[in-house]
């Protein structure tokens, strides 16, 4: 793929629906989330469904991808594949351009979009990664996930402990127990939790100063990918597909897909 200039005004010359995701207007819609799924062919789609559940797509990639999540101010897409990390501007200026190559497992960006937690794999480390220069190696494996509490505060889980980690790379390894754990996010200054087969097979809300939990509920099934909105529906992703839930009722699938995203 290259570049190209002109995609923003072929974009925009035709009434864009308020929820699309284009990259190319300055009120972009945040209230939504991103998936990834394959597609009927042997690629993949990157989809941004808004918060009325209605689907644009936003990206076709020639391999599998994991963990797309919005960066640099949500001017771009960054992503897992089986090369490693990469970043596509979603206004087409620019080219896709691998950030850093090698296995990884799962991304998370921090809150003000800046930097990108990269769960190593099959290596037990997490890289921080800013766009440019070396990244910030945390001895900790991201396994289970990673997540940001705040700006300066990110989370590892490894399956077995989970690390907090300053964004110069100063913290502990194993702050707090969580074994079982297969997969991990934060809102609100919380942590989210899903435990698998080996112990109570739920998801549970973790407040990291304490350390109290809050029993949420049983997902469909072991999950390997989860994120919660600002509206507070836990996002799942299980070998089922993807699946969703809202205090009050009960686990609801409603897509294919391996991976959800912010």
């Amino acid at each position: 793929a290259v570049g190209a200039a002109g995609l923003c005004p072929w974009l925009t010359s035709v009434t864009l629906p308020p929820s699309a995701l284009t990259g190319c207007r300055e009120d972009e819609p945040r209230t939504g989330f991103l998936l990834a799924r394959p597609r009927a062919a042997s690629d993949f789609e990157v989809v941004w469904r808004s918060s009325a559940g209605v689907e644009h797509p936003v990206l076709i990639w020639p391999r599998w991808v994991r963990s797309p999540v919005l960066w640099q101010d949500g001017s771009s897409l960054v992503f897992v594949d089986p090369q490693g990390v990469w970043v596509v501007a979603l206004d087409g200026r620019t080219a896709p351009s691998l950030l850093v190559s090698g296995g990884f497992r799962s991304l998370a960006s921090s809150p003000d979009e800046r930097m990108v937690a990269a769960a190593r794999w099959p290596e037990p480390e997490t890289w921080l990664l800013a766009g440019r220069g070396d990244p910030v190696r945390l001895p900790a494996s991201g396994n289970a996930g990673v997540a940001w509490l705040e700006n300066e505060v990110v989370a590892v889980a490894s399956g077995e402990h989970i690390g907090l980690f300053s964004r110069q790379g100063e913290g502990r390894p194993q702050a707090l127990p969580s074994p079982c754990t297969t997969a991990m996010t934060a809102r609100a200054g919380k942590l989210y939790l899903a435990e698998g087969a080996a112990c109570d097979v739920a998801v549970w809300r973790v407040d990291p100063s304490t350390g109290q939990r809050e029993r949420l509920f049983a997902p469909p099934g072991p999950v390997a990918a989860l994120r919660v909105t600002t509206d507070g529906v836990v996002l799942m992703a299980t070998a089922s597909g993807l699946w969703r839930w809202q205090s009050g009722g009960a686990p609801e699938r409603f897509s294919d897909g391996l991976t959800v995203g912010p």
